[in-house]
């Protein structure tokens, strides 16, 4: 009966020892779009510059379509059907997030106050040089 005591207690105290132990660091390839200053300056000049974002987004863009028809895992947004994108509004009922993974991805997801509705836009700098809308989610339910 001991015995059992005793596997029972190191089980524990082996538990307890590997639980109290200092969390690995948070990965370097998540990181915030303040860290990547040229994707700042892309990304103002983006919503602000009509040929520039035209020029800066991989056509045909891979995506999702807001309406439900258009739904398939092969949509694709094309330059002619393309509505130019604003800066976003901070003082409305959305919020913005940006997650930075390695120096060459930034995601952004756009989503509504209540939760329900988002929208998501994929940059990356393309060969390690210029940023470019890769992918573009438009407004669905989450």
């Amino acid at each position: 009966m001991n015995y059992f005591r005793v596997l029972l207690l190191l089980a524990v105290l082996s538990l307890l020892q590997t639980a109290c132990q200092d969390a690995p660091p948070q990965s370097e390839e998540e990181e915030t779009t303040e860290e990547l200053p040229d994707f700042e300056a892309f990304y103002q000049l983006f919503h602000s510059d009509n040929e520039y974002q035209l020029a800066h987004i991989q056509f045909p863009l891979q995506g999702v379509s807001s309406r439900p028809e258009d739904h398939s895992t092969n949509f694709r947004w094309e330059k002619e059907d393309w509505q130019i994108h604003r800066s976003f509004d901070a003082s409305s009922s959305f919020r913005s997030e940006f997650t930075s993974l390695g120096d060459d991805l930034v995601i952004e997801r756009i989503i509504h106050q209540n939760g329900q509705y988002g929208m998501e836009r994929r940059f990356s700098r393309l060969g390690g040089q210029e940023w470019y809308l890769i992918y573009y989610a438009a407004l669905h339910p989450l």
